[in-house]
């Protein structure tokens, strides 16, 4: 799994450092098409699965009393990693776009590389996310983003 994106992301530079945006475009469009060709022959070929009838049948489970502290702990935790995540992969993928645009590279290519840098940042800070057990310990990731962020924009 890990070595499969490294390789999309190894062929998505190599595809921005070759031809720019316009190879990104034409690579990341290729991958897609070739993946849903392998997609649908897997649903082409794979068997449905076996259909069992069940014994008896199953009753609503009664209604479970509400727990706050736990409802607002599950607040937060879509607060950090959907609103903060988000805002935090956005600012350093626009930072690194400004400083590449100032650096001489141009528009459409920044562009297309903050475009395709802001989803991978968003998925890594989730990913680290989902290992800690703390609310304290999820926000770090996209605070860590935020700064890494603020001093790119300082320092271009």
């Amino acid at each position: 799994m890990i070595m499969a994106w490294v390789a999309m992301a190894s062929a998505a530079i190599t595809l921005m450092s070759g031809e720019g945006a316009w190879g990104l475009a034409a690579g990341t469009t290729a991958t897609m098409a070739s993946a849903s060709l392998v997609l649908a022959h897997a649903a082409l070929t794979t068997p449905p699965p076996g259909c069992t009838t069940r014994d008896r049948v199953a009753l609503p489970l009664p209604p479970v009393p509400v727990s706050w502290p736990d409802a607002c702990r599950r607040l937060g935790v879509f607060g950090i990693v959907v609103v903060l995540d988000l805002a935090a992969s956005l600012w350093l993928a626009w930072t690194v776009q400004r400083a590449l645009f100032r650096a001489g590279i141009s528009e459409a290519n920044t562009t297309a590389l903050a475009l395709f840098l802001c989803p991978l940042l968003w998925l890594a800070a989730a990913s680290w996310q989902m290992i800690c057990t703390r609310l304290a310990a999820m926000a770090m990731a996209p605070l860590a983003a935020l700064i890494l962020g603020s001093i790119v924009w300082l320092t271009v």
